[in-house]
């Protein structure tokens, strides 16, 4: 509809506006709306009213106007689911960075005796075994934040392995790795 077309529930042609706002009083009054209602508001006769709303269809007209309500509201939820999916995938893309952090700690003082340049600063200090429990940790907790951000992206949550003559399902296990209280007891152990 143009700006320049009217809406049903809008003032009609030879509508008189005392019978437009009775109108507007009935269309507006909800689901306990009634010509008596309207009648009593506005000090007129039951048969006045009801003349008035068969004249001017106030029935239809206020189906109408619900209706274009009723979409107004859809599309307002709709822009806040949408929203609300964008700010659980930057939440979730934020959890699996935070999430990895530790895990990549861990992988650069596996490959190096130690850290002198101090690049990981944030877990440098943490012993090996403490550091390893982040990592299991962020390995427990980050299919879950995966999930968040595919459920918020509309797409499926389990991924299964396409075979002919099979369902099972592909996962990802973290091997059980010796703890160690320090480096240096892992360079003791290498040797």
């Amino acid at each position: 509809m143009t700006e320049n077309e009217k809406h049903p529930w809008d003032r009609l042609p030879h509508e008189h506006i005392n019978a437009y706002e009775a109108f507007c009083f009935y269309r507006d009054l909800g689901p306990k709306r009634s010509y008596q209602e309207v009648a009593k508001r506005f000090n007129k006769s039951y048969d006045w009213v009801k003349k008035k709303a068969a004249k001017f269809d106030w029935k239809k007209r206020t189906e109408a106007y619900i209706e274009h309500l009723n979409n107004i509201q859809i599309e307002l939820e709709k822009e806040e689911i949408k929203k609300m999916a964008e700010k659980h995938i930057r939440l979730s893309q934020m959890y699996q960075q935070a999430l990895l952090k530790p895990v990549i700690a861990f992988i650069k003082r596996l490959s190096k005796e130690m850290d002198p340049l101090g690049e990981n600063a944030d877990f440098g200090n943490l012993t090996i075994d403490k550091l390893y429990d982040k990592v299991v940790l962020g390995a427990q907790v980050l299919p879950k934040i995966i999930d968040i951000e595919r459920k918020s992206r509309g797409e499926p949550i389990n991924i299964e392995k396409s075979d002919v003559n099979s369902t099972e399902q592909i996962r990802v296990i973290l091997p059980i790795v010796p703890k160690f209280n320090t480096l240096s007891n892992y360079e003791n152990n290498d040797s």
